[in-house]
């Protein structure tokens, strides 16, 4: 797409000029990689978990959500992810909600499993996700139907359907039924 490596600075002026306004791209080691755009599940996914994650932010006003963002994992040559879901629990609120790039470890990132594709690149953003300082990454995993819990270093468990979803430090008191993420609107 690119002849040239891009800076993550070029890559986020760029968005505007791509397909569905760069949306569905990622930039990993300079180059602009195409994501497959998500299903009407993983849209779903997100929304429950938005709404969720919301209750939770009304009753602990110190922390917040940010989607869609623009995450650097890298420099050098740069990489910037496009996660469905950061949470930070730290620093001036919503600082990151306004910011074109973020280079802040955000203290939870969520990411949605919904195509082959997107399970390729796990391994690589979890190393990426490590490196940045980001303590915990939630993986919502359409096809089991399950949430994978990630601590740096490696998967500590796999909450399935008729689990309980039991936050941890900045999200000590959140609790979600994993059940109630994957349930889809009637359409």
């Amino acid at each position: 797409m690119f002849e040239q490596t891009l800076a993550a600075e070029t890559f986020c002026s760029l968005l505007p000029e791509l397909p569905e306004s760069g949306r569905w791209c990622e930039l990993v080691r300079g180059d602009v990689v195409d994501l497959d755009p998500p299903s009407a599940e993983h849209g779903a996914v997100v929304l429950n978990l938005a709404r969720a994650l919301g209750v939770f932010c009304t009753s602990n006003l110190e922390d917040y959500a940010c989607f869609d963002s623009c995450l650097v994992t890298r420099r050098s040559p740069d990489t910037v992810r496009r996660p469905s879901i950061t949470y930070f629990a730290d620093g001036p609120l919503f600082a990151e909600n306004d910011a074109a790039l973020s280079e802040r470890a955000p203290w939870l990132v969520i990411e949605v499993l919904s195509s082959r594709a997107r399970r390729t690149q796990v391994p690589a953003k979890l190393h990426e996700y490590d490196a940045l300082g980001t303590q915990l990454v939630w993986l919502l995993d359409l096809e089991q139907a399950a949430l994978r819990v990630h601590r740096g270093g490696g998967f500590d468990h796999v909450l399935e359907r008729d689990a309980t979803l039991r936050g941890e430090g900045a999200l000590e008191n959140f609790r979600c039924e994993v059940a109630s993420l994957f349930e889809l609107p009637h359409w």
